[in-house]
């Protein structure tokens, strides 16, 4: 599998920060301030940091070697983390910038043009897999499954690092991207897209599909973020409860995650009554007694109005589903009175998750907590794939862009719905499906922003 390494722009957030799972709680201590926010102070911060707070706090730096306030050998913060964290397991600890993180996770917008990308594992074309709704990328026609063959004059197979980076131009609101786009006919046409804030609208897509008797909801969810994300999805949730819905799709092939809450919020909606009352999850935190010790805590389903009172759900997930989307997975499995079935392909692996600590116009998420459900179980670091201890059933599937998002005909929903009517998985659904509809060729990779 080859896949595109491309850098955060226009203020986003990368993959990695997106997928932070975090407890939004106000009663966690945080790491004392630096003294200064000069470089040398900063490092020190996150060296105490980790020292302290860090989930596995006991293997960072064990022989007490490092000085983090050597600037030659660690030029960055980002420098110092990498080589405090406990590699291989934690891939997600990271620093970013504290605006953009609560721009995002705040006030669900971030800047760009609107458009999330994947890559053609064999081309390296990249490719859309979808534009939010009413950003400048979808007003001006730029859809699901279109390729971007150049930005600004510049080819965009093979870009990397930072040409890609600058090839996007200035991070500012105001800036115009020509765009070439190749649709899924063939025909190429330019585009000139305007960067500017984009309203991150986490119930992406909704509808209803009748199947014989059955009437399926469908939602693909988007990121989990804080009240606006829960005021969406209860419009959705009380959309289906009014259609009465029998079966329910969640779309999760994209989402990197966010706020626990969030989560226990969606498992209430889908659990409903079979699970109100019940423990959600266990936040795991570490047992230094300088850091977290005792502050690790259980968090219970909640009763909603606009629940459903199904007998199961349908999860889609890929590599790019990580974080409080497998919570939501791992947090159902115990119910006896729900079936969870997952379709799609192996979830990105992130059963922990972050007290966000700011400081210095920084934002540092170092993994502070192991998430596990009413049976304990967790420590999916491989991700939920094929043979996960309590899933009803795995079916694979393929992402295939060619098809939009809540199409019955698109791989993922139409191995659901054929799940539905013969109660098994079919394997004819795992084909790598191109956009062009050549079968047996491609695969997806998620890119780490949003553009």
């Amino acid at each position: 599998m080859h896949m595109i390494r491309l850098p955060a722009l226009f203020f986003v957030l990368t993959l990695l920060q997106a997928c932070d799972l975090f407890d939004d709680s106000d009663s966690m201590p945080g790491a004392s301030s630096p003294a200064s926010c000069a470089d040398e102070d900063y490092n020190q911060y996150v060296y105490d940091s980790m020292k302290r707070y860090y989930f596995w706090y006991d293997t960072v730096d064990p022989g007490n070697s490092i000085n983090p306030r050597d600037m030659i050998s660690y030029p960055t913060p980002t420098d110092l983390l990498d080589a405090l964290k406990y590699s291989p397991t934690d891939r997600f600890s990271h620093i970013g910038d504290a605006a953009t993180f609560n721009q995002f996770f705040g006030d669900g917008v971030f800047l760009g043009t609107g458009l999330r990308l994947i890559t053609d594992d064999l081309s390296n074309d990249v490719m859309v897999a979808y534009a939010f709704d009413d950003s400048p990328a979808y007003i001006a026609g730029i859809r699901r499954g279109d390729q971007i063959v150049s930005i600004n004059g510049i080819t965009a197979n093979g870009l990397n690092g930072q040409n890609w980076s600058d090839a996007w131009g200035a991070d500012e609101i105001g800036t115009e991207v020509e765009l070439l786009i190749r649709h899924t006919d063939s025909t190429e046409a330019p585009f000139t897209v305007t960067k500017d804030l984009v309203s991150i609208y986490t119930t992406q897509k909704s509808n209803v599909m009748t199947n014989g008797t059955n009437k399926i909801g469908y939602l693909h969810f988007t990121h989990f973020l804080g009240s606006r994300s829960v005021t969406e999805l209860n419009t959705e949730f009380q959309n289906f409860k009014n259609n009465q819905v029998t079966e329910l799709i969640v779309d999760l092939r994209y989402n990197g995650g966010g706020s626990v809450n969030t989560a226990r919020h969606l498992g209430s909606l889908i659990g409903g009554s079979a699970t109100a009352g019940n423990i959600f999850t266990r936040l795991i935190y570490n047992d230094n007694p300088n850091g977290y010790n005792g502050f690790s805590s259980t968090l219970n389903f909640q009763s909603a109005a606009e629940s459903l009172n199904l007998s199961r759900v349908f999860f889609i997930t890929t590599a790019a589903s990580c974080s409080a989307s497998e919570l939501v997975i791992n947090a159902l499995l115990p119910s006896t009175n729900i079936q969870v079935v997952v379709i799609g392909s192996t979830s990105c692996g992130k059963p922990a998750g972050s007290v966000p600590d700011t400081a210095c116009g920084k934002t540092l998420s170092a993994l502070n907590f192991e998430i596990r459900n009413a049976n304990d179980e967790g420590g999916y670091y491989n991700g939920i794939g094929p043979g996960f201890a309590g899933l009803n059933a795995f079916c694979e599937a393929t992402d295939n862009i060619g098809f939009a998002l809540g199409d019955s005909a698109e791989n993922s929903i139409a191995s659901a719905i054929d799940y539905i009517n013969t109660g098994a998985c079919n394997a004819d659904f795992n084909k790598h499906i191109s956009y062009r509809n050549a079968p047996d060729r491609h695969h997806y990779t998620a890119m780490e922003a949003l553009y």
